[in-house]
């Protein structure tokens, strides 16, 4: 069972630094949207997981829930990418790359990105933007 919300939530690790970067990249493109960003190892992320289909592999992904849909992995980047002002909304072209490649790409990174960006200190807290 999804959590009901009228907001775009983005559940995302909070570890690493390149949560970080990604998360302020997109507060400071993204269009005026009702959107709240909450790392998953806190308190409401938590909540929030216990929620969401056990049957997710939800281990090292970011998540979007927007409309009673879930969407992780490259589908999630690449939505929360189509949020953003132009010209970085025209990234969704991802999409003409099939999901299997696309989500293989995306596992090589996050199952190596505490080596490679070695900053684990995440600065985001919950934000929202309204």
């Amino acid at each position: 069972m999804m959590p009901k919300t009228k907001k775009c939530i983005i559940l995302f690790d909070g570890e690493c630094s390149l949560c970080n970067y990604y998360v302020q990249f997109v507060i400071k493109r993204i269009k005026k949207q009702n959107i709240l960003f909450i790392a998953m190892k806190s308190h409401k992320g938590k909540e929030i997981l216990n929620k969401i289909d056990t049957l997710l592999n939800l281990e090292q992904t970011i998540i979007l829930i927007e409309n009673d849909k879930i969407k992780t992995k490259s589908d999630a980047i690449l939505e929360i990418i189509r949020k953003l002002k132009f010209p970085y909304n025209i990234l969704t072209f991802g999409y003409i790359i099939p999901r299997p490649f696309r989500d293989k790409l995306y596992q090589i990174i996050s199952k190596n990105r505490h080596r490679i960006f070695k900053n684990n200190n995440c600065e985001i807290d919950n934000k929202t933007e309204n």
